[in-house]
């Protein structure tokens, strides 16, 4: 499988992450591991992109 994340993959992380769905289960749905998809979302919160308050521990 592919190390990188693919722009349709990544799609559905932003999608399924403003469904409040977990790392988890977004990974799995993917067929991918959570910190993966952890990553993936770090960046695009970086990338000035609104995320979920459940998401943002501080």
């Amino acid at each position: 499988m592919s190390m990188q994340l693919t722009p349709p993959e990544k799609i559905i992380i932003e999608r399924m992450i403003y469904q409040d769905n977990i790392f988890a289960s977004i990974a799995c749905h993917l067929d991918r591991s959570a910190s993966t998809v952890a990553r993936e979302v770090l960046h695009l919160n970086t990338d000035d992109v609104v995320l979920s308050p459940k998401l943002i521990k501080h």
